[in-house]
């Protein structure tokens, strides 16, 4: 199941090599208001949203289409 997970994308810009990483949103948000308060908060939150899925899903969503090609290249019906 996907993950949701929240790179601040203004700690990135202002140090590379210390920025806020978080997967609950209520600690986003907080970090948002605690150390950005100049900016709005839902700007923030969309832009630093990290497009995440955990391999472990990636490869069974890979596997189940794989099966789905076999099934229907041998010509029987759909299982899955």
């Amino acid at each position: 199941e996907p993950q949701e997970l929240w790179l601040c994308i203004i700690c990135i810009q202002r140090d590379a090599n210390n920025p806020f990483l978080v997967n609950r949103k209520d600690k986003f948000l907080k970090h948002i208001s605690d150390k950005h308060a100049e900016y709005t908060v839902e700007k923030v939150l969309e832009k630093s949203k990290v497009a995440f899925v955990p391999r472990a899903e990636s490869r069974r969503v890979r596997n189940k289409q794989a099966i789905g090609r076999l099934i229907t290249g041998i010509g029987l019906s759909r299982a899955i």
